[in-house]
């Protein structure tokens, strides 16, 4: 239900009044869905971040260590 009251509002345009008539629910309940559906969305693209970034500071790390050992060699 929280997906589909989400694409109503993002994808379709729809407000929340028109959501909630369609789907039978209050208003409210629209409102409840569409911060849920927010915050999901946002651990999701938080959790897609680091495995981007992860892979990259790791690289960066260990090259750093490598050529601090080089240093000290």
């Amino acid at each position: 239900r929280r997906r589909e009251v989400f694409l109503l509002f993002r994808a379709h345009g729809y407000t929340r009044a028109e959501i909630a008539a369609q789907l039978r629910i209050t208003e409210m309940a629209v409102a409840k869905h569409l911060v849920r559906a927010a915050i999901d969305c946002s651990r999701v693209f938080a959790e897609l971040r680091s495995d981007l970034l992860e892979p990259q500071h790791l690289a960066l790390s260990a090259g750093l260590d490598a050529s601090l050992a080089e240093d000290f060699s």
